[in-house]
């Protein structure tokens, strides 16, 4: 067809052997082909003394995981601290958990690795999105963490906002307790995985929280 029509063909094949295939069959059918590829690839492979993969698509390969990438971290800011409720079933993962058991540098650094995640704070007493109770409850993940540690927590978070001790009950030891009892009693109740983040790297909870999905969901883990 090309023959008939008279043209050229211009072309990026990677793999050298199907360049070649095509060039020859160029010229069997007096059509011209201009080889964009090759050349390139020639040069590359001189200067760094390194053969190329001749693998077509990889840069779309890169391409598609940063943009998987970007769009599991704006997930993550648009339901970060219990934002946007109503589409909370668009999650992979929801990480449930009291004001400054963290929640959001666990959810950032799992949506840098491409997850959707979503945070919700438990605060005793007030309700929880309803939607919670639609979604599978395997992608729910509550976070245990102890007195102590949540404790200094606060008392951080209360010095960066220049909150005092004595005009807040929020870094009290007796009322973290009883949240703590609390929200494991709720968790419990729920059926929600519970996890244990005190003193762990957020890259061991992330890694403990991915192989569960995985493990659970398979090829499905991810939704999109």
């Amino acid at each position: 067809k090309v023959k008939d029509m008279e043209s050229i063909i211009v072309h990026t094949i990677v793999k050298s052997d199907l360049r070649q295939y095509l060039t020859r069959q160029g010229m069997a059918h007096k059509i011209v082909t201009i080889d964009l590829m090759g050349p390139v690839l020639s040069k590359i492979q001189s200067f760094l003394n390194q053969a190329p993969l001749e693998k077509p698509g990889l840069y779309r390969e890169s391409h598609q995981v940063d943009l998987k990438q970007v769009s599991a971290i704006d997930f993550a800011l648009a339901h970060d601290d219990g934002l946007s409720p109503e589409s909370l079933d668009q999650a992979e993962i929801i990480l449930l958990g009291l004001s400054r058991a963290g929640k959001t540098p666990l959810s950032m650094y799992m949506a840098v690795l491409g997850w959707k995640v979503a945070n919700v704070p438990f605060v005793p007493g007030v309700p929880l999105p309803a939607i919670l109770d639609e979604v599978d409850r395997r992608r729910i993940f509550a976070l245990n963490i102890n007195a102590k540690q949540l404790l200094s927590h606060r008392k951080m978070r209360q010095e960066s906002l220049g909150v005092s001790e004595m005009k807040s009950a929020y870094a009290s030891r007796k009322k973290i307790e009883e949240e703590i009892f609390t929200a494991h009693r709720y968790y419990i109740a729920k059926g929600y995985s519970i996890l244990d983040i005190s003193d762990k790297p957020v890259e061991t909870s992330a890694e403990e929280i991915i192989e569960m999905i995985t493990r659970r969901f398979k090829a499905a883990a991810h939704l999109n």
